[in-house]
């Protein structure tokens, strides 16, 4: 995922009191982040609506075209993450 992208999610959780950042003391330039009890609860509020929602998504598909899918969604991920980010080889020109 794209960094600032991450950053400004994190930065949404920890304001909104649904996750904590602490910074690792071996290494301050790293930090830990953890679901807070109000994180927690919107997490087992959302899985199971989220994995429902996936289980009528692909109830239309067999078995082989289920194996199918997740062959080619994780040839497709391995490939977005060797190239990055879309904007990483993007020529930023001013607006003239």
């Amino acid at each position: 995922m794209d960094k600032v992208a991450v950053s400004r999610a994190v930065a949404t959780l920890i304001a909104a009191g649904r996750l904590r950042r602490t910074t690792v003391p071996a290494d301050r330039r790293r930090a830990h982040l953890a679901l807070t009890t109000a994180g927690v609860r919107v997490y087992a509020q959302v899985v199971p609506m989220a994995l429902e929602y996936e289980t009528r998504l692909v109830a239309s598909l067999s078995a082989r075209d289920r194996a199918t899918l997740d062959r080619i969604l994780r040839v497709l991920l391995g490939r977005a993450v060797e190239i990055g980010p879309a904007h990483a080889n993007e020529v930023i020109r001013p607006h003239v």
